[in-house]
């Protein structure tokens, strides 16, 4: 008898990030730190109390420091990050490169 496996939905989601500044903060970049799999997450963002979320990005978990680049420009931000494939996932972090702008 074959072992069937099925795909587990995980979403991982920040409170809204605001760097303890009302100054806007430029996104570079978005790093997920997880083992290293077979497979794809994906990340998008909220810049506005999670009534809106930008469209998925993917990052492939094959990679060892998979990323995801030039994410805009916002005051306060929140992240969302799924898997939903019939892999191991295990992620540990999501770090975040951004630099303060003007207010």
């Amino acid at each position: 008898m074959a072992v069937e496996y099925v795909p587990i939905l995980i979403r991982l989601r920040s409170s809204n990030l605001d760097a303890q500044t009302p100054d806007k903060k430029f996104f570079d970049e978005a790093m997920l730190i997880s083992d290293k799999r077979n497979g794809t997450a994906y990340l998008r963002y909220s810049d506005d109390d999670y009534d809106t979320w930008s469209t998925f990005l993917p990052l492939n978990t094959n990679l060892n420091a998979p990323k995801a680049r030039r994410l805009g420009s916002s005051y306060r931000r929140a992240f969302e990050l799924q898997h939903s494939e019939d892999t191991p996932f295990r992620a540990e972090a999501l770090d975040i490169l951004a630099e303060k702008g003007v207010q």
